[in-house]
């Protein structure tokens, strides 16, 4: 999802900023592909200091964040809650959200807008995907606690399943296309007064 919104960013005259933890070769692909000044830099928001994080946004300036950082998905069919699978999952959605929307956001008195990718699941769960449903929801709750913080508005999409590199390992179904999407995810990203469910 985060090559889809980097190339329609781009194309729309955005400048961007491409994080990445794993995947060091199909993110500098992309920052190649766009040209003009988008560059690639390695992030581990889990993992990361605040001056890593900072670092990020040096001579940038970042006004919108899309934030997909996720650990890799997998559900577990157990009858028992998996405990160390929830704190992977909450580590990335609440854990480095937070710090990430902490450090990053404007100081300057502008707000940043954060596009933060929930689930349908929440809504209409399916087995084995308790971890990760629960995870997604205290990441809205994040959403909802940091919007009534200074300079930073939140837009939170439950987003249907998608096809992407993650998903083709665990859904038994093909996913919706994310193109058409993330188009609308940019374009509410333009437009946002701050939504979260």
């Amino acid at each position: 999802m985060g090559e889809v919104v980097a190339k329609v960013v781009s194309a729309g005259g955005g400048s961007v900023r491409l994080s990445y933890n794993l995947g060091r070769q199909d993110a500098e692909r992309v920052a190649w592909e766009l040209g003009n000044e988008t560059r690639a830099v390695r992030l581990d928001v889990t993992n990361a200091t605040d001056t890593e994080i900072a670092a990020v946004n040096n001579g940038f300036d970042a006004t919108h964040v899309y934030y997909f950082g996720s650990p890799r998905i997998s559900f577990d069919q157990s009858p028992n809650f998996n405990d160390v699978q929830f704190a992977e999952y909450s580590r990335f959605y609440v854990t480095g959200l937070v710090r990430l929307v902490r450090v990053l956001r404007s100081r300057d008195g502008a707000k940043m807008k954060v596009f933060f990718p929930s689930t349908s699941f929440i809504d209409a769960p399916v087995p084995g995907a308790l971890e990760y449903i629960a995870a997604k929801a205290a990441g809205e709750a994040a959403c909802r606690a940091l919007a009534l913080e200074p300079n930073a508005e939140f837009l939170v999409h439950r987003l249907p399943q998608l096809t992407t590199d993650q998903t083709m390992n665990i859904l038994e179904v093909q996913g919706t296309d994310p193109v058409p999407l993330m188009l609308e995810v940019v374009q509410a990203m333009n437009v946002i007064q701050a939504h979260c469910p």
